[in-house]
């Protein structure tokens, strides 16, 4: 997916949300509280190899919600993305503390661990390009009234009728289904799982062990891991252990073919992220078991198939049943044919399946 069709899709589902949510506050005084906070995608994480997304518990005095609303009155595609700057400057890597035991502190050492560097040469903003690949948001798109409202004198009532409006915000599938991030940690072992699952057919998960729990999406192919906050996990773990749990956790579930050699690896679209290889294996593997039992596939039911295993065009959408399901059919047919000279697969293919009138599609 390219950088702009990306952001594209990004603005244009955030954007109906925008609007409703200022919609429910117009007749509340909601001066001095803070904005909602929106997931934030890095200006290199189109084309990285490693798409990772990190969601904390909440803001700390994050942004006005009198600019907030004014700006997505009158462009909510680009109150979307106001806050860009956070990681594309790099302005994150001064919210760390002292003791390196804050969010943002965890995530520069588990990108030091995870890309093989010096956690120091991130800090000094050597690698821009770790922090701008990846996806930063909260579990709480508004923070709690003790943060700012509170010291702002913000009525408590109206900052709980506020909370409660802005939940529309507050569920992982907005970013999931938008831009798949690969890998998901959520940093809020608090969080609910119904903020992670919203049908729970698509998902498997079970407890790792007692500070990790783990979500595979079946549909977007994403692995979650959900762990307490890092202040918590300074405090009784402390952070090396928990992330070099972590990277073991990715490397034995083959999220991806390898972790990275170093950081020159980030910026190189990662393999598996092309789903032409997997949509053709996967019709290859359907031809070969239809063969054998002397049966057929319509293409509604290859459609059924290829949306249940998170198989998509290659603009993210999902398919549907028509002309563009036997195109995939006919381009799987001379990949094999055409490319790798497999005749057999070709056959297979080619024998396998049919339109609606019983017609071989390819």
């Amino acid at each position: 997916m390219e950088k702009k069709e990306l952001y594209s899709r990004f603005e244009l589902h955030y954007a109906p949300l925008i609007r409703e949510f200022c919609q429910s506050i117009k007749d509340l005084n909601y001066t001095g509280m803070p904005e909602p906070h929106l997931p934030v995608i890095g200006m290199d994480y189109w084309h990285a190899k490693y798409k990772i997304a990190f969601f904390g518990i909440e803001t700390n005095q994050w942004g006005d919600m009198t600019s907030f609303v004014k700006e997505a009155l009158a462009n909510p595609e680009n109150v979307s993305r106001r806050n860009q700057s956070s990681l594309d400057n790099l302005e994150c890597l001064n919210w760390t503390n002292n003791f390196h035991s804050s969010f943002w502190d965890f995530i520069i050492l588990f990108l030091a661990s995870f890309y093989k560097v010096n956690v120091s040469d991130i800090r000094s903003g050597k690698y821009p390009e770790l922090i701008r690949s990846i996806i930063w948001g909260n579990t709480n798109a508004i923070e709690r009234y003790s943060l700012q409202a509170q010291n702002n004198g913000v009525d408590v009532e109206v900052y709980d009728k506020i909370k409660k409006q802005s939940k529309i915000f507050d569920h992982a599938s907005h970013l999931i289904d938008i831009v798949r991030p690969k890998v998901v940690l959520i940093l809020n072992w608090g969080e609910d799982e119904s903020w992670v699952i919203n049908n729970k057919t698509d998902y498997h998960y079970y407890t790792l062990n007692k500070h990790m729990v783990y979500y595979y999406n079946r549909v977007t192919n994403t692995h979650i891991f959900q762990l307490h906050h890092p202040r918590s996990i300074f405090s009784r773990d402390g952070f090396p252990s928990i992330i070099s749990e972590l990277l073991e956790k990715m490397n034995s579930f083959h999220i991806w073919k390898t972790l990275p050699n170093s950081e020159k690896d980030v910026l190189c679209e990662e393999e598996d992220s092309n789903m032409f290889s997997r949509r053709n294996k996967l019709i290859a593997d359907i031809a070969e078991a239809l063969i054998k039992s002397h049966s057929v596939m319509c293409g509604q039911q290859l459609v059924e198939i290829l949306n249940r295993n998170g198989i998509r065009k290659d603009n993210g959408d999902q398919y549907y049943e028509g002309r563009g399901i036997y195109k995939v059919i006919s381009n799987a047919w001379h990949y094999y044919h055409d490319s790798l000279k497999d005749e057999q697969t070709a056959y297979n293919i080619a024998m396998s399946f049919v339109t609606k009138n019983n017609e071989y599609a390819y």
